[in-house]
């Protein structure tokens, strides 16, 4: 078996309570039989429970956990023996949440929101069969109380706004080292990382309207307070313009302006959600960015619809570090020296067309994007590409309902590799096994391009007591060895105190055919 999920909802009291519960989880060990160094599993679950009180008024409690557990084996080789290797991550949220809607009356309704969210992350490596265990958390955990409030008038006015209060609290770095093997023998050592506890409260105000019979658009603003050790003030505006230029074409234009006063910070060695976030202080700023975009939606015929959109985005007070083994390592005992706040760029066209219609349904999407970053004490002060800089993204999914029983599925895409940072040189201490490796430029590798097909079957049948499916589905039908991340191997050259550096790439995700059986009660 290599995944399975529950479903289930319905009434407590019937016109007055119900609820939903759902589960998953996804089943590792079958990877073995494809011969992967790859373990990987996760299960979540989430749960509903919504009562009304009256016409007006309505309770709903939300409950929702989600744990990945990540292990890949590591090679390094050592005068021709093999040696056994790991790191291994896991990563899990939390949330629970607490609202209250209420009609105060027929253009008015008011939204309330308790909720906690926490995230949390782990890092386990052992190398080259010795005992070295590190075992870092990071941990963001964020208790928002919301008061919203929506009122709208007539057709033409929407007007919102309401008011946000949150409370951080960031452990970050927390870890434990013992003997890794770098010719110091009896490390036994744990690093307390930081702690921080920042406030944030936030106005916002958003209005919608008709100009004229073809223009139309959104306007708002959002003023926040952020305190951490000190205070920082932003006004976010934001404005959305749609003009009809004919019955079916319109063109629209739009801005925004955002502060975010949380800095997540990438190390970049993988595709794994290994980030975390840093709170502003008294020496970092918040991030401030600036995108202006612009396009158009054309509406062919009813059925098939075009949207075009051009964008220009400019980040400032970005928060970068390119010390990916410290920090990994829990060592923020002189963390300020660690980051840097630079500038960065996105500039992008997004093309996406949609078919609705028939017995075919589907969708193709083209994304051409370039993402940079700058800083003055990173990369000789040049720019750089940024992690999530891929020139090129095309994805298409696609739907064919035989009969109203039987329907066929298919979905592809492909991407260029994600830039990553790679050593170009090394050096060996006196000839022993310890290499240095020197990273002297940031992201001038890519991954290699990702590419995959999936494509499923869905057979139904219905019954007096409800509704049953079988499932058949491929994912990666053609076997690409799409890179997740990768690592350095090690060469000792036989009889000689040399070494050699290779790349090697560990993918996930080989040909799995699965098969899954779905029942739904009336």
């Amino acid at each position: 078996m290599l995944t399975s999920r529950a479903n289930l909802q319905g009434p407590i009291n019937k016109n007055k309570t119900s609820f939903i519960l759902s589960a998953r989880a996804f089943y590792s060990p079958v990877l073995q039989l494809f011969k992967s160094d790859f373990t990987y599993g996760f299960q979540d679950y989430f749960v509903k429970v919504n009562h009304e009180f009256a016409k007006k008024s309505s309770l709903s409690g939300i409950v929702f956990h989600t744990n990945d557990l990540l292990k890949a084996g590591l090679l390094i080789v050592d005068e021709g023996e093999k040696k056994s290797n790991y790191i291994k991550i896991g990563w899990s949220n939390t949330m629970y949440s607490l609202i209250w809607n209420y009609r105060i009356s027929s253009g008015m309704n008011m939204r309330a929101q308790v909720y906690h969210s926490g995230y949390y992350y782990d890092l386990g490596l052992n190398v080259d069969q010795k005992e070295a265990k590190y075992s870092m958390n990071s941990t963001n955990r964020a208790m928002i109380n919301g008061f919203d409030l929506n009122y709208s008038v007539y057709r033409k006015i929407k007007t919102s706004f309401g008011l946000q209060l949150k409370q951080y609290d960031f452990s970050t770095g927390e870890g434990a080292f013992k003997d890794f093997g770098i010719g110091v023998a009896g490390i036994d050592t744990v690093f307390a990382g930081f702690i921080e506890k920042p406030l944030e409260g936030s106005l916002y105000v958003s209005q919608g309207t008709h100009f004229t019979n073809r223009l139309r658009g959104t306007w708002g603003t959002r003023a926040t307070l952020f305190y951490n050790g000190v205070k920082s003030v932003s006004i976010e505006p934001r404005l959305n313009l749609e003009y009809e230029l004919k019955k079916r074409i319109s063109l629209v234009l739009s801005y925004a302006r955002m502060t975010q006063p949380l800095h997540l910070i990438s190390l970049n060695y993988s595709d794994m959600p290994t980030d975390f976030w840093m709170a502003s202080n008294t020496r970092y700023a918040p991030e401030i960015s600036d995108q202006v975009s612009t396009g158009a939606n054309i509406d062919i015929n009813g059925i098939d619809r075009i949207d075009i959109i051009g964008y220009y985005k400019c980040f400032r007070n970005l928060l970068y570090t390119n010390q990916t083994i410290p920090i990994l390592l829990g060592n923020f005992s002189e963390r300020e020296g660690q980051f840097f706040q630079g500038i960065g760029r996105s500039i992008g066209l997004e093309i996406l067309w949609r078919h609705d219609g028939g017995s075919l349904n589907g969708w193709i999407s083209s994304t051409i994007s370039k993402t940079t970053r700058n800083f003055s004490e990173i990369n000789e002060g040049q720019p750089f590409r940024f992690g999530n800089d891929r020139p090129l993204f095309i994805a298409t999914c696609w739907i064919y309902n035989l009969t109203e029983r039987i329907n066929f599925s298919a979905q592809w895409f492909f991407g260029s590799g994600k830039p990553i940072t790679l050593p170009g040189q090394k050096y060996s201490l006196d000839g022993t096994q310890y290499v240095l490796f020197d990273y002297s430029e940031l992201n001038t590798y890519r991954m290699k391009p990702i590419h995959r097909l999936d494509v499923g079957a869905n057979f139904s049948t219905e019954h007096k007591w409800g509704t049953s499916t079988w499932n058949l589905s491929i994912i990666n039908v053609y076997n690409r060895q799409n890179p997740f991340f990768y690592t350095i191997e090690v060469v000792k050259e036989p009889n000689a105190n040399r070494y050699e550096l290779r790349a090697n790439q560990t993918s996930f995700f080989p040909f799995l055919p699965s098969i899954s059986y779905r029942i739904m009660l009336n």
